[in-house]
């Protein structure tokens, strides 16, 4: 029998387009925590627990941790310390959306993000249960419900799977609405907490990742990626033309069955997330990704696989990314471009070398009569172009 899963939803920020106002928060984040049935009563016990050693037993809310840097590290180590769980997340940039259209009205914003993770979740799983924070009052909750019935879900749905449970309760009632407050409202501290020191934004950030199954920055956008001093002359080419190419993989190859192709768009969309929100300018540890595939429920990965049935691909695809011995990420300047071409030649280089030793020893010794790179046109035709640069590298090439 398949469990039921159930789908915990709260937001940090405030559904409206305008960031004028000092306070207003320029991010809207959607978070659904979700955790099968048969998890959810030790996984109440666990958060009442932690309300009680932090909260003297009251709500557990981000707002009510504050600015408290070292509280928010040690009551979000204790939640990810308890197992049943994973989340979702949607980041939502206001500064790249229109300001035209239904969502400069606050109650379509509200819904329409909130649809998106909805939609989400409903595609994946096969039995889902929505419980969410209250957001307004019992006429509109009620709206939006029947707005999220008539837009997700079509009789082939309902038939296969039966129409989902959607319900709406408080923190205070349910203390399982509390992770996905504390979840969102600490990725809003990462992204746009001035003045916290940067130590704790990695803590909290190394700590959220542990259970993330799916974060999502929206909208698609070249834009997005823009966290870096242009540099070289051609960085902002590079960066458009690299972003693009992202995203059109994950475009054309979204809705394919073959489980290697969606790999590669977990694993773009993992670095694109990273890229955005995380570590502009430095890589993710290929044992990083490793781990987010695991959660993503990959079984056997290793960087061999990530390598070879992913990287790669994409690399074949025209995705640039960048390697260095530290991981992968985006490329999206010149020195990304020349950090891979440099870090390449330091395998190529002597491959190549070692191939022209063997085949000059083979020949020398037949009297040039076998003909080795006969076989391979390719590599002899890449070795005659310059065969006198393909001995032992110099130090200053490598």
């Amino acid at each position: 029998m398949i469990n039921s899963i159930y789908a915990y939803m709260d937001e940090y920020g405030t559904p409206i387009m305008s960031i004028e106002k000092d306070g207003t928060s320029k991010y809207f984040i959607v978070v659904a925590v979700t955790a099968i049935e048969t998890d959810i009563e030790n996984l109440r016990a666990g958060i009442c627990a932690i309300q009680k050693k932090y909260f003297h037993g009251n709500n557990m809310k981000s707002s009510n941790i504050g600015n408290n840097h070292e509280r928010r590290t040690a009551v979000l180590s204790d939640i990810m310390s308890l197992g049943g769980f994973k989340y979702h997340a949607l980041i939502v940039d206001k500064n790249l959306l229109e300001r035209t259209g239904g969502l400069i009205y606050k109650g379509s914003f509200y819904k329409f993000f909130n649809r998106k993770i909805y939609a989400h979740i409903v595609e994946n799983t096969t039995n889902a249960h929505f419980v969410a924070d209250k957001y307004s009052r019992p006429d509109f909750m009620d709206g939006f419900k029947t707005y999220l019935h008539e837009r997700l879900y079509d009789g082939a749905l309902f038939a296969l799977r039966g129409e989902p449970d959607i319900s709406f309760n408080d923190s205070e009632i349910e203390p399982l609405l509390s992770l996905p407050d504390i979840i969102a409202g600490t990725w809003g501290k990462i992204i746009e907490g001035h003045g916290i020191p940067a130590a704790y934004k990695t803590q909290w950030e190394r700590a959220l990742i542990s259970k993330a199954l799916w974060l999502q920055p929206w909208p698609p956008s070249i834009s997005a990626v823009n966290y870096f001093a242009p540099d070289g002359q051609y960085d902002e080419d590079i960066r458009k033309l690299s972003i693009t190419k992202a995203y059109q993989f994950i475009d054309a190859h979204i809705s394919s069955s073959d489980e290697k192709e969606q790999m590669q768009i977990d694993v773009l969309e993992f670095l694109l997330f990273q890229q955005i929100f995380v570590n502009n300018d430095l890589p993710v540890f290929s044992h990083k990704i490793v781990e987010h595939l695991a959660r993503l429920g990959y079984e056997g990965i290793n960087t061999d696989i990530l390598r070879y049935d992913a990287i790669v691909p994409l690399r074949n695809a025209g995705v640039l990314i960048t390697s260095n011995r530290k991981g992968y990420k985006i490329s999206v300047t010149e020195k990304d471009i020349r950090d891979f071409i440099e870090y390449s030649q330091t395998y190529i280089l002597p491959l190549v070398s070692r191939v022209k030793t063997a085949t000059d020893i083979v020949d020398s010794a037949t009297n040039g009569n076998l003909h080795l790179l006969d076989s391979y046109p390719d590599l002899k035709r890449f070795l005659s172009v310059a065969p006198h640069t393909y001995g032992v590298v110099d130090s200053r090439e490598a």
